[in-house]
């Protein structure tokens, strides 16, 4: 192994090992917190019925979930291990489709582990088995395809492997299609048609053994017929601007976006580190391409470029057509994981082709301390995001003991949509059945708006697929007052409409 790849390789591990503390700093982070809530108040078997709509996932989690606890730790080192599992696919990927750059494949998975175009890094057993699983057994059967140089070279034991590894990802959930369908029209432009046909059949096959095994009515909403009629009852002219908004910003737009919110101040410790690892990443990069600087004798892989971007276009379709938003960051972004590989493959191939030979090393040491910073302060603000939660909780606990109804919170956090769970992660049971947490829209739903409050006596939240609810008479509302710059306040939610 080169120098510049062990650097590479090194820069890799440091970004895995910072995602990893946002993961247990700011447990949990998005659905690990209904995992969480659903084992503790109903039991480990819960999980199983809760997860129905993908049985084989619902499985895995039950399994984890029995034989680690809540060990923090462990759900997140087995994320670690899934995120480095798919950044070294993406490794391999890059280096078989454009062997002429080679520095490409060390830059590609380190955008794959920053939260850039996707921002999951911090969810583990939920997001993993569901999406990440699958995702890696498709492109694990994308890569045994390409393997010949020919697609006439491919041999029945690699059509057999490719259609299999499909087929179970398919089984485990339905983001295994979602990176089938770009996959074949990528080896489609590429005239690898056989190869094309392998994955196409196994993903045909699995689906079907999906459709047999799984409870399709868990999930209405998810249902080809029903996103159709949502699909034909919206505004169809909107649709072209979504995905031209969605492939610009699978391809460009996270990137200028991560770049926009690049701040440093010396009087803060997560920044001053942020830009060190940014630095060290980038360097990374200078060193790798430096053996690369003296010419450029090999001509553009065009095909391949256009066939990432085909996989990426056809990516973001599939996106709209089932009603996801495709431009979006935080817990949006788990649609785009799939196309992840093929989208920094051609961000990265097409800022190098546009520089001249000498200084092709600049966009990818940007693309790097990119990374490097991206990965710091994301970790950060999950940290910073999940302490703001226990200040919450502590503040709370001696009201909710002294109280016989619950005590609910009201907040206004966008980004969480499981909030009760990050606010009683701490609490034994007892305490967390004497509370609950919802976002200022839901509050508005059931107890008004903070002016023209009606209150409740009783709390009557319904259980959904992955939630367990809650029912109980209320005891207080509080509302909390907050921003980053601000001590946070609590106050009653229900106030005097002005005069």
């Amino acid at each position: 192994m080169k120098r510049s790849d062990t650097l590479l390789g090194l820069a890799a591990a440091v970004l895995l090992f910072v995602n990893a503390y946002g993961a247990i700093s700011g447990f949990p982070v998005m659905d690990d917190g209904e995992l969480l809530t659903t084992a503790r108040e109903a039991g480990a078997g819960a999980l199983i019925p809760t997860n129905r709509d993908r049985p084989v996932n619902a499985w895995l989690i039950h399994a984890s979930y029995s034989l680690f606890g809540e060990r923090r730790r462990l759900w997140a080192a087995t994320a670690a291990v899934f995120w480095a599992a798919f950044a070294w696919q993406t490794a391999r990927f890059v280096r078989r489709l454009l062997p002429d750059s080679p520095s490409l494949a060390g830059i590609c998975a380190l955008l794959v582990l920053a939260p850039l175009v996707v921002e999951m890094q911090h969810t583990t057993l939920t997001y993993v088995y569901a999406a990440m699983l699958p995702t890696i057994l498709a492109f694990e059967a994308l890569l045994a395809t390409l393997r010949p140089e020919r697609d006439r070279d491919l041999g029945a034991g690699r059509i057999a492997l490719g259609a299999a590894l499909v087929a179970v990802g398919v089984l485990v959930s339905e983001y295994s299609v979602a990176v089938v369908v770009p996959a074949v029209v990528f080896l489609a432009v590429l005239a690898r048609f056989r190869a094309a046909a392998a994955l196409a059949v196994g993903g045909a096959v699995g689906l079907l053994g999906f459709r047999a095994i799984a409870d399709l009515n868990a999930r209405p909403d998810t249902m080809p017929g029903v996103q159709a009629a949502r699909l034909l009852g919206s505004r169809l002219a909107q649709l072209p601007v979504r995905w031209l908004s969605g492939v610009w910003y699978a391809l460009v737009g996270a990137y200028g976006q991560a770049a926009g919110a690049v701040k440093l101040d010396f009087a803060s410790k997560s920044s001053i580190l942020a830009a060190a690892l940014g630095l060290a990443c980038g360097t990374a990069v200078v060193i790798a391409y430096r053996p690369e600087r003296r010419g450029d004798p090999s001509a553009p892989r065009t095909r391949e470029l256009l066939a990432l971007c085909a996989a990426v276009a056809v990516g973001v379709a599939t996106m709209v057509l089932a009603s996801r938003i495709p431009d979006k960051g935080d817990f949006h972004s788990r649609f785009r994981l799939p196309i992840l590989p093929f989208a920094v493959a051609a961000t990265t191939y097409a800022f190098e082709r546009v520089t001249r030979p000498r200084w092709r090393f600049l966009p990818g040491a940007l693309l790097g301390f990119l990374a490097g910073f991206t990965a710091v302060t994301a970790a950060f603000q999950v940290r910073r995001t999940q302490a703001l939660y226990d200040d919450i909780a502590q503040r709370i606990l001696p009201i909710a003991r002294a109280s016989d109804g619950l005590t609910v919170v009201v907040m206004d956090d966008p980004n969480y949509s499981v909030p009760w769970a990050k606010l009683q992660v701490h609490y034994g049971l007892d305490d967390e059945k004497r509370t609950w947490m919802l976002s200022d829209g839901n509050a508005n739903r059931i107890f008004g708006s903070r002016a023209d409050c009606h209150g409740a006596d009783r709390l009557q939240v319904a259980p959904t697929l992955r939630t367990i609810g809650r029912d109980g008479p209320v005891a207080h509302i509080f509302w909390v007052y907050w921003t980053w710059q601000e001590k946070l306040r609590l106050e009653p939610y229900c106030i005097a409409a002005p005069r």
